[in-house]
C-alpha cells in the first residue's frame, strides 16, 4: 500500500525541487520517491511542463510573477483534492 502522506509532502516541495533551491539529500529523497510513484512522477513531469511553457511565453510577453504562482497553486490545489482521503479546501 502506498503513503499518500509521502505524497501530499511531495507537493510542498515541488517548486524549489524544480528550482533547484533544494539540498541534494532531499532531491534525491524526491526523485527515489517518484520512482516508486508513478502518479507523482507524472505530476511533477506535468509542473515542469507547465513551467516551461510558462517561460517560454515569458519571452514572448511576460506572465507577472504572481500570476505564474497562483497558476501553479491552482494546479496543486486540484491534484491535492483528487488524493485519497482530501479533505475539500475552504
Amino acid at each position: 500500500m502506498h503513503d499518500h502522506g509521502d505524497c501530499r509532502e511531495l507537493f510542498d516541495l515541488i517548486s524549489p525541487f524544480l528550482d533547484r533551491e533544494l539540498d541534494e539529500a532531499t532531491c534525491e529523497e524526491i526523485t527515489r520517491h517518484m520512482q516508486a510513484c508513478p502518479p507523482c512522477r507524472r505530476y511533477v513531469e506535468s509542473m515542469r511542463a507547465t513551467r516551461d511553457v510558462l517561460h517560454q511565453m515569458g519571452e514572448k510577453d511576460p506572465v507577472p510573477a504572481a500570476e505564474a504562482e497562483d497558476l501553479l497553486r491552482d494546479c496543486l490545489s486540484a491534484v491535492r483534492s483528487r488524493l485519497p482521503g482530501a479533505t475539500p479546501n475552504p
